[in-house]
């Protein structure tokens, strides 16, 4: 799966499948220096950002 379809799945579906999908290939394109800090950092924040807006949802 490449980040872009990853970042897609998870802006069209807010499931923690996605969500962990989604930071775990951010993870993996870091680790192989196909992206900077800056755009792991934000797929950090954009996951952490949805998850406080879906926590109830997530954790019942």
């Amino acid at each position: 799966m490449t980040l872009d379809d990853a970042q897609d799945t998870f802006r069209d579906r807010k499931t923690q499948t996605a969500a962990a999908d989604y930071l775990k290939t951010a993870l993996e394109y870091w680790r192989d220096d196909m992206i900077g800090t800056t755009t792991l950092i934000s797929a950090i924040e954009e996951v952490e950002r949805s998850l406080r807006q879906h926590e109830l949802e997530w954790f019942k």
